[in-house]
């Protein structure tokens, strides 16, 4: 009786090696920047919560004439009111100029506070656009818009 001839397919075990070692590498490089990633988007998850804050400043700067130098000039609640899952405190300041936001952060990954600092700057017609690359945060966790 003649035996019919079976063609076996598949992987060897040097090829599945191979594709789990490219994997490995890939994860290894992949794996830090979605870390930074997540925490950008952790920082980025509270701006909506300053808002109102930057616009009690500006309704300050156009009653006063200048800009406030602290939560009770520009007529905004304590620090600490203001926070989320992840920002702590909104403190209005006169650093680096008056009228700034410091956020102040607690992200566990980061190893403790970490402050973002938003500052008005008026325009040449008079708009105030806010800029917020300044603070205590390393860079690689800062949102694209505070880099």
């Amino acid at each position: 009786m003649n035996r019919p001839v079976v063609s076996e397919a598949g992987f060897t075990l040097l090829e599945i090696l191979i594709a789990m070692a490219i994997v490995s590498i890939l994860a290894m490089v992949a794996v830090p920047y979605y870390q930074d990633y997540r925490t950008r988007a952790k920082v980025a998850g509270d701006f909506g919560l300053i808002e109102p804050v930057k616009n009690r400043v500006m309704e300050a700067h156009m009653m006063m004439g200048s800009w406030p130098v602290d939560n009770d000039s520009a007529s905004v609640d304590a620090p600490e009111t203001y926070h989320g899952q992840y920002l702590q405190s909104v403190e209005v300041s006169d650093q680096p100029r008056p009228g700034s936001l410091k956020l102040t952060y607690d992200i566990p990954a980061l190893g403790g506070n970490n402050t973002i600092i938003f500052y008005p700057q008026q325009g040449g017609s008079g708009s105030v656009s806010w800029k917020c690359d300044k603070g205590s945060m390393a860079d690689n966790f800062r949102p694209n818009q505070c880099r």
